[in-house]
Parts: C-alpha cells; sequence; structure tokens
C-alpha cells in the first residue's frame, strides 16, 4: 500500500493538499478521469483517459526508469493536470512512498532527505539549481518536462558533477503525460529522444510525429510537433507546426531563431509573429527586459549580426512580464500581453 507525506505544508486545508486528496478519493472509486491541457498553445481543453490507460502509462514508466517496489519520490507539480495524476499513480500501483509538497517554482527548497525519482518543469529545475544545486546529491532520477529545455540549461546540466540522472520528457495530456525521453547528463546523455516501451512512432506527410500504442485510446495521435524521425522509436524535436512563422514566404521556426539569439540576448525572451500588409507574417522579438532606449538600442544591434538576415526580427515589443501557465510553460499568445512597441533606431 502506498504512503502519501504532505510536507512543508503551513495548515491541513491548504489548497494543493486538497486536490491531491481529491484525486486520491477519484482514483479509488472512478474509472473515467478528465484532464485539462496547460494552454501554453490555444485555449485549455479536457481530455478524457480511463483508469486502465494510465495503469499501463505509469507501468511503462516504472519499468523504463527501474523504479522498483515501494521507491520514494517527491510530487511537486500541480495534480490537476497530467503530469501530476501521473506521479500520484505511479507510486500508488507500485506501492510508494510519496511525498507532496507545495507546487512553487522552487521545490529543490524543500528536499531534506533522499528520493529516488522527482519531475519538475524546466523552470522548477532551473530556479533550484540556482538555489540549492547542492540538493541534488539527494535526488537518483530527475524528469524535467512540460515545456522546451533551453540551451543554457541543457549547457549547465551537462556541465554538473552529479550522480542524479537527468531526462527530459516529451508528451502532453493526450499520450497521458510523457511518451519518450531524452538523457540529458552523464555517459547516456544524447540528442535524440527515446521512446518508452511499447510506443511505435512515424512521421505524417508534414513531417510532424505520429504516435501509436495500444494503451491510448486516442491512438494514433497526430501531433504539430516538427521532427526528425530516426527510426520507430528514435527522433530528434524541431518545433511545432502551428508555430512556424511565414514572413514573404520564407518558414521560420522560431525555436531555431530563439536558439541562435541567446548568445546575444541575455534577457527573457521569445520569438512571435504580428500580421503585416506585405509579408503576411512579420518576426517579431518580445522581451522582459527594462524600457530603457539604451539597453533596447544594444539589443537590437546585436541581433543584426545573428543568422539570416530575412529571418532576423523586424520589431522588439517590450513586456512587463513574461507570463505562464499553471504548469509553468510560457504562453506564446501574443493577445495575452501588453506590448509596447520599440522605436528602432535608423
Amino acid at each position: 500500500m502506498m504512503s502519501i507525506k504532505f510536507i512543508h505544508a503551513q495548515g491541513d486545508q491548504e489548497d494543493w493538499i486538497q486536490e491531491v486528496r481529491k484525486f486520491k478519493n477519484m482514483w479509488e472509486l472512478e474509472l473515467v478521469f478528465e484532464t485539462k491541457t496547460s494552454g501554453s498553445t490555444g485555449a485549455p481543453k479536457l481530455i478524457k483517459h480511463t483508469k486502465e490507460s494510465m495503469i499501463k502509462s505509469a507501468k511503462l514508466t516504472l519499468e523504463r526508469f527501474q523504479l522498483e517496489e515501494g521507491y520514494k519520490s517527491l510530487l511537486c507539480l500541480p495534480i490537476q493536470f497530467i503530469a501530476g495524476k501521473m506521479m500520484y499513480v505511479r507510486s500508488n500501483i507500485a506501492h510508494g512512498e510519496l511525498h507532496v509538497s507545495p507546487p512553487t517554482v522552487n521545490p529543490m527548497k524543500f528536499i531534506t532527505e533522499e528520493y529516488d525519482f522527482i519531475s519538475m518543469t524546466p523552470l522548477q529545475f532551473s530556479r533550484g539549481l540556482e538555489q540549492h544545486e547542492d540538493r541534488l546529491k539527494l535526488i537518483k532520477k530527475i524528469l524535467i518536462g512540460g515545456a522546451p529545455i533551453s540551451s543554457e540549461l541543457q549547457s549547465k546540466i551537462k556541465s554538473l558533477n552529479t550522480n542524479c540522472e537527468i531526462y527530459h520528457s516529451y508528451g502532453m495530456t493526450e499520450t497521458i503525460t510523457h511518451i519518450a525521453i531524452k538523457p540529458l547528463n552523464g555517459l547516456s546523455q544524447s540528442q535524440y529522444f527515446h521512446s518508452l516501451p511499447e510506443v511505435r512512432l512515424m512521421e505524417s506527410d508534414r513531417k510532424t510525429l505520429v504516435i501509436s500504442a495500444d494503451h491510448l485510446p486516442l491512438s494514433p495521435i497526430i501531433t504539430n510537433d516538427l521532427v526528425q524521425l530516426i527510426d520507430p522509436s528514435t527522433f530528434i524535436w524541431l518545433g511545432r507546426t502551428d508555430d512556424i512563422i511565414n514572413t514573404g514566404g520564407l518558414k521560420v521556426n522560431p525555436y531555431e531563431l530563439e536558439q541562435a539569439l541567446r548568445s546575444v540576448v541575455l534577457f527573457p525572451f521569445f520569438i512571435g509573429a504580428i500580421p503585416d500588409p506585405k509579408l503576411g507574417q512579420k518576426v517579431v522579438l518580445i522581451i522582459e527586459c527594462p524600457d530603457n532606449k539604451e539597453v533596447l538600442i544594444k539589443i537590437w544591434r546585436d541581433i543584426q549580426h545573428v543568422g539570416e538576415k530575412n529571418h532576423r526580427p523586424k520589431e522588439l515589443m517590450v513586456v512587463r512580464k513574461m507570463k505562464l501557465t499553471k504548469t509553468g510553460k510560457l504562453i506564446r499568445d501574443l493577445n495575452q500581453y501588453e506590448l509596447k512597441v520599440f522605436d528602432k533606431p535608423n
């Protein structure tokens, strides 16, 4: 039988504790579960999964990470979303010891004892490294998921002197959380995502990933994720088709452009697009930085030397604060922001 322990709780009635207890009761009684998508790429939608499918997904993860009966894990994600739910389910079927902490941006501060397995968002892991890197020694395996990992964070992970195994996951609510993982450090580190056992991968005519698995009721799932498929279980993630920008007939992948610009833009930013009467779409850089003319002029001049001329941002747009979903994903919908256009120098 699994055990649950709430750590760093200020009171028994805190919302995050009540949400876990609510799911615990549902898991004992229900056979079908509804989960909202995160809403990072559009309006959140409800996805239904059976208890049987969730158990099968959990078993595949336990097998892949060699998590044995009674393993000890930390749930630091909101249980309202699929990643949090599945941390509970895995522990439940393995009769594990599950500790639950507040789902904050730095759960590493709550880690004072050893854990076999923890799942975090890139934001949580990055913030944890900044303030509590020494606590990695208490963790055997960390799975980072829910969003792309920046090149800076990947480089930092590779340079860590730790025995903790760190992985990046690929998945979505529709696939009952991750269906593939990528080792980020140690001797097994790789640029490739490798699928879990019993998951089959294909490419669609649009070069997007198609996922098939017997335990997924929505299978085959045709995604909007552009990939380079190496074989039926291995791929490189390239971005999303719905984020590709068509500017004057040129196709710009915002994720690739962001990677290039990170060498010169030191503030939080992302690449987006706005309508343009001539180009159709205009590439823009949305940045969270001081609304200071000298700072912005330097950024503008620096980006003029990165990548292909016709792919570079044509505008800088300043926001007060980047917005994140409840699961820590960056919201890229420009309609969600109050944008201030930078008056570029001639």
